[in-house]
């Protein structure tokens, strides 16, 4: 009799135990996802949100814009990098995504300093049309407990405002600490006082030379571009002529360092490396003369210009420089 009881007494006591497991699977929450490493991170919350759209979403125009800390409801350093991660991954991914400094300028323009956050569903979307994209991924972040990021993107039909797609993703944070910072501490950083130079002093007015050595030295670039490639952009007929006789003038008369870059010697790169070069070798007290001779654009919706370099093959009439 005792066994029997004992017995019962022992199925009773599983029998809870069992219940009390079920109860836990049921009730407690589920484990959350896996955190990534940023990079990470960034392609899997993109996948994610095409994954189950790509009907919707191929061969349509994407902006990514406006991906902001959720609390703070401002743009974090670390935004443009989450941005420029989404579409790095759009792109690899095939997809037609919009550039994103036509965005900026767009955004610059449209949008006053003194707005309140304007990243609503209804203003994406008419940001979007001002752009020319179809759909708009947008979205938010957030510190998500100790070391991690917890990022959520959208994508917005331009169309009507509706959501089309959502996806969401954790991320370490310790490659990217330094980023979590408003934009607006990087613009208004703390003023620094300096202190004046000393005025040049000179007796004598043959001094005013850079031979004295009291006067910054005088450079410029020059380019100028008559023969492009590609039969889309015509030929010019005096612009290497203009530079050139500009050079000269430089040079002999006023006593310029001066760089000459004409025809297909002008590219892209070789333009930017010159840029730089000047960047890093002028002085405070030098002189900087840019001339450029040859095509360019104007874009009267967004109030911007570019010079069009000498080996460029424009597929259709956008700026390149």
């Amino acid at each position: 009799m005792s066994a029997n009881i004992r017995w019962g007494k022992v199925s009773i006591n599983f029998l809870l135990w069992g219940l009390t497991v079920l109860c836990c699977l049921f009730i407690a929450p589920k484990v959350s996802a896996q955190t990534y490493d940023f990079d990470e991170g960034l392609e899997a919350v993109t996948t994610g949100l095409i994954s189950g759209n790509r009907e919707i979403l191929k061969n349509k125009k994407i902006a990514v814009f406006g991906i902001i800390e959720s609390k703070s409801g401002k743009k974090w350093e670390v935004s443009s990098h989450i941005e420029d991660g989404i579409v790095d991954a759009l792109v690899n991914h095939g997809y037609r995504v919009i550039e994103r400094r036509r965005i900026q300028d767009v955004i610059q323009k449209e949008i006053k300093k003194s707005t309140d956050l304007w990243f609503d569903q209804a203003r994406v979307a008419q940001f979007g049309k001002l752009v020319g994209a179809d759909f708009v991924v947008t979205g938010s972040y957030v510190l998500w407990g100790q070391g991690m990021l917890k990022i959520s993107i959208r994508a917005i039909n331009v169309a009507d405002g509706e959501i089309v797609a959502a996806d969401k993703v954790k991320v370490h944070t310790d490659r990217i600490a330094d980023l979590l910072k408003s934009e607006e501490d990087e613009k208004h950083p703390k003023v620094v006082k300096v202190s004046p130079q000393e005025p040049v002093r000179v007796k004598r007015i043959d001094e005013l030379t850079h031979e004295s050595g009291k006067l910054g030295k005088y450079k410029a670039l020059i380019i100028g571009i008559n023969d492009y490639k590609g039969p889309k952009i015509p030929d010019l007929e005096t612009a290497t002529n203009d530079a050139t006789a500009m050079a000269e003038v430089l040079k002999e008369k006023y006593g310029f360092e001066v760089k000459l870059l004409l025809d297909r010697k002008a590219t892209k790169e070789a333009i930017y490396r010159e840029l730089r070069s000047l960047t890093v070798s002028t002085k405070a007290n030098d002189s900087v003369l840019i001339y450029f001779a040859g095509h360019g654009d104007l874009d009267r919706t967004y109030d911007g210009g570019w010079w069009i370099p000498g080996v460029t093959v424009l597929m259709c009439p956008r700026p390149v420089i």
